[in-house]
């Protein structure tokens, strides 16, 4: 397990601290390995990437509590809340969701502070306001000539009425000034009338564009198929079909997620195909003298003291063409020396007589 809390020392943010059990350890530093579980990436100095890869090593703090590291932005400020990740810490591996309350550093350009300066759309300008005309006038009018007023009187007036009866005259054609002023009123009446229909088809909604019609999406998308886990049962079994060497090679790298009980069954059918490598290793698991500190601390797979057993697997190797089973066999056989018991006396004569 791997508890992750923010670091008391930074307290603006973008340090945390690591604390888990320490006991694998065989230094005083351990490097980092932090891999998305979502998004099946694994973090890089840049972000992101397929490509494996380590941070630090960090310095390794024990306790009575277990130990602890510290890191800090390269780290922190690349991974968002709540986010679920695979860490690695040397050997020791644990699954967790980022918490919450650990914060990026101030100045760190992130997803939490980019949306907050200038990544909004900008306000839609207000609309100008449509200024419409009271009225129209000619915008030059003509001066009025201001007629004298004269005082007429009545005898005057009658002198000047022609009794004579006068032929009835045509109405004058409006002058041009008139024409004019009618004009200007006739274009300013279409103006707006045309005005008025523009603003009246906008709101109209049957005058509006319509819009095609989306693609209805799929009730259930098909689901996206997740990689495979590289320590499940499935996945070693097809790896051990690569050779000893390759599946050693994946156990160690899984370490803890592996039972021992799995680990156990895939190295047992190596052994009983006559591989040489397989048969060497699994002397080992029965010589104390003889520890893989993954497969056999990390893992748990441990088959006991038994110095005759290991003799007979290191004899079998030998024999089938594994060159590191001889240096073993002798290691053992001086073990079988110093016993008495039926089945070390019998394995020494059978063993290591040569």
């Amino acid at each position: 397990m791997i508890d992750v809390r923010p670091d008391p020392k930074h307290p603006r943010g973008g340090y945390a601290v690591l604390s888990f059990d320490g006991s694998s350890l065989t230094d005083n530093a351990a490097p980092l390995e932090v891999f998305d579980l979502y998004n099946e990436r694994f973090l890089g100095p840049k972000g992101w990437q397929p490509e494996k890869h380590a941070f630090g090593p960090y310095p390794v703090v024990m306790s009575a509590h277990g130990a602890s590291l510290v890191i800090g932005p390269e780290v922190v400020d690349q991974i968002e809340e709540f986010a679920a990740l695979r860490l690695t810490i040397g050997a020791v591996s644990a699954e967790i969701s980022w918490p919450d309350d650990i914060v990026h550093a101030p100045n760190a350009a992130t997803s939490d502070n980019a949306i907050k300066v200038g990544s909004g759309l900008a306000a839609a300008a207000p609309a100008a306001p449509i200024k419409m005309k009271d009225q129209v006038s000619d915008p030059d009018p003509e001066p009025v000539e201001q007629v004298p007023e004269v005082s007429i009187g009545a005898e005057d007036v009658a002198d000047e009425v022609d009794e004579t009866p006068q032929p009835m005259q045509e109405e004058e054609e409006p002058s041009g000034h008139s024409k004019s002023l009618i004009f200007g009123a006739v274009a300013g009446i279409l103006a707006l009338a045309g005005l008025a229909f523009f603003l009246l088809q906008d709101r109209d909604p049957r005058t509006e564009p319509v819009a095609e019609p989306e693609a209805p999406l799929a009730a259930n998308p098909p689901p996206v198929a997740a990689a495979p886990d590289p320590c499940s049962d499935a996945e070693l079994a097809a790896v051990s079909s690569d050779g000893f060497e390759a599946l050693t090679g994946a156990l160690r790298n899984c370490g803890g997620s592996v039972g021992p009980d799995t680990a156990l069954d895939l190295i047992e059918k190596a052994v009983a195909e006559g591989d040489a490598a397989a048969l060497a290793f699994f002397g080992t698991l029965y010589d104390t003298g003889q520890t893989d500190p993954v497969i056999e601390e990390q893992i748990g797979l441990t088959l006991g003291d038994n110095p005759a057993r290991a003799a007979e697997y290191y004899a079998r190797a030998r024999d089938a063409g594994s060159s590191e089973a001889e240096a073993l066999l002798a290691g053992v056989c001086r073990s079988l020396m110093l016993r008495s018991d039926t089945l070390s006396v019998g394995a020494l004569e059978d063993y290591c007589a040569e």
